[in-house]
């Protein structure tokens, strides 16, 4: 648990860069990302990664050896040399620290973003804009 001034810059930073985040999510959900697809949202990721200094791998599922891992179940309606996927680390500049893999951070479900219709005629990035446009939590 972070001490309260901890906590309070902390919370002064999000409220500063509060704009930036808004923007970063906009641009974010504007890829259509469904799964084999997610290679543009992925590669915008991978960019903003890249802009923090920080180290990135980017590769596609179908080079990862998958079979013997338990739980493994194949996918059958995806083509896994479309389905890119990003890993960024931030090393400690000591062995002494910790540190920080993120695995695509937004990837986790970067393909779940569906397709559809809403029942007002608009899609579901239609929604997820509007939900983004000048409101704050």
């Amino acid at each position: 648990m972070p001490t309260p001034d901890v906590a309070t810059r902390i919370a002064r930073a999000v409220d500063a860069l509060f704009d930036d985040e808004i923007n970063f999510l906009k641009q974010l959900v504007s890829f259509p990302s469904v799964r084999g697809e997610e290679g543009p949202c992925q590669d915008f990721i991978a960019r903003e990664y890249v802009r923090r200094g920080w180290s990135v791998d980017r590769y596609t599922l179908d080079t990862v050896e998958m079979q013997h891992l338990p739980g493994y179940s194949p996918v059958k309606d995806t083509d896994y040399s479309r389905a890119v996927q990003v890993v960024a680390s931030v090393r400690a500049p000591t062995q002494r620290g910790k540190s920080l893999i993120l695995q695509g951070g937004f990837r986790k479900h970067c393909d779940c973003f569906v397709s559809c219709r809403c029942r007002t005629g608009g899609s579901a990035r239609d929604v997820g804009r509007s939900a983004l446009r000048g409101r704050r939590p």
